[in-house]
C-alpha cells in the first residue's frame, strides 16, 4: 500500500517545476544564472578600467578599438545548497499537518535535485 502511494506521489512530483527568469543548462552547476560578477567561465560584459584592477583581465581588443582600457567581466557559477527543515513537534500532529509538511519537503527536495542543486 505504501509503495503504491509513493509511486503515485512521485508521478505527481514529476509534473512540478520551478521557473526562473533566465535558464542555463549546465551539468556541473545549477540551472540558473548568477547576478554576481566575478571569476567564472561565461563572459558577461566589459567595464572601464579602474586603477587597482588586475591587468590580466584587460580586454585588448576593446583597447585596440577605442584607445581606452576595459576589464572583462565574467558571470560567476552558482550552486544552490538548500536545507529543508520540517517541524516535528506535537502541534504538527494535529489535523495530520506533519504529513503535508513532509510531502512539501519531499517535493522541494525533488525539484532541487532535478535542477542539479543540493538539498538536505
Amino acid at each position: 500500500m505504501n509503495a503504491e502511494i509513493a509511486r503515485n506521489n512521485l508521478g505527481r512530483m514529476r509534473q512540478l517545476e520551478i521557473r526562473t527568469r533566465r535558464l542555463v543548462n549546465d551539468s556541473l552547476a545549477g540551472e540558473y544564472r548568477s547576478v554576481f560578477k566575478g571569476r567564472g567561465m561565461d563572459f558577461d560584459d566589459v567595464r572601464e578600467y579602474v586603477p587597482g584592477d588586475e591587468i590580466r583581465h584587460l580586454d585588448w581588443r576593446a583597447y585596440a578599438r577605442s584607445d581606452r582600457h576595459y576589464i572583462k567581466l565574467y558571470e560567476q557559477e552558482t550552486n544552490l545548497r538548500a536545507t529543508i527543515v520540517v517541524d516535528n513537534s506535537a502541534s504538527m500532529k494535529f489535523a495530520n499537518k506533519i504529513n503535508y509538511a513532509r510531502h512539501i519537503a519531499a517535493c522541494l527536495a525533488y525539484l532541487l535535485s532535478t535542477q542539479q542543486d543540493l538539498a538536505g
